[in-house]
């Protein structure tokens, strides 16, 4: 197995390191949690994802909602 690091030991991690590495950490569990939730969702035909930070109107935007629907939502 290949790996494009390789040990350093005069390189020194900063705070930017720290948060960088954490937020694609994060960022990858947040994306296998989605896939699982949405195989989930596709398998039981039910269920829907809404994500944090998302406006109200552009959830309605995406949807496939017909226009009548979205009007009254």
């Amino acid at each position: 197995m290949a790996n494009a690091s390789s040990f350093n030991d005069k390189y020194a991690v900063g705070k930017m390191d720290i948060k960088r590495l954490l937020d694609i950490s994060m960022s990858q569990v947040d994306a296998l949690r989605t896939r699982s939730y949405f195989d989930f969702v596709s398998r039981n035909k039910n269920g829907i994802y809404v994500k944090i930070g998302n406006h109200a109107s552009k959830i309605l935007n995406m949807s496939s909602l017909d226009k009548d629907k979205k009007k009254r939502l």
